[in-house]
């Protein structure tokens, strides 16, 4: 179901509900430490061919013609706060849907499906040690 309008003298109004699953996703993740979930290249390419929106991260359910419920999937930065970044995503999400849709949000679940810890990763000992001569070097005993 897409929102409509009848508000217009000129005609009927209708938003696609890509279009609001794209406000609400770039709403949540304009916050730092929110991203959108990681979707493959396989995925993606699917998505490409069937024509899927892009923000697959974002469920909307329809109440009635002017109430929606909106489910977001997201993945937080290792190390933030989740509940504090979520409750700001909710109210984020809630105002931009609301100001540029005129739908009424009664409700904003946010769902964190994971955590990105790339930038935190451990890296790998490298299992070669460089060369150490046993001796020192000395440079002198050459050039006399």
């Amino acid at each position: 179901m897409n929102a409509e309008y009848n508000e217009s003298n000129l005609g009927d109004i209708s938003i696609n509900n890509d279009v609001i699953k794209n406000i609400a996703l770039k709403a949540a993740t304009d916050i730092s430490g929110i991203h959108s979930t990681r979707v493959n290249f396989i995925k993606k390419m699917w998505n490409t061919l069937r024509k899927k929106d892009s923000a697959t991260e974002v469920i909307l359910e329809f109440i009635n013609s002017s109430e929606i419920k909106i489910t977001l999937r997201i993945m937080m930065e290792y190390g933030v706060n989740i509940p504090h970044l979520a409750g700001i995503a909710q109210e984020n999400v809630k105002k931009e849907v609301e100001h540029m849709t005129g739908l009424t949000v009664t409700e904003v679940a946010v769902k964190i499906v994971e955590v990105d810890t790339e930038k935190y990763s451990i890296p790998k000992e490298n299992p070669k040690k460089e060369f150490e001569p046993s001796q020192p070097v000395n440079d002198e005993a050459g050039s006399q």
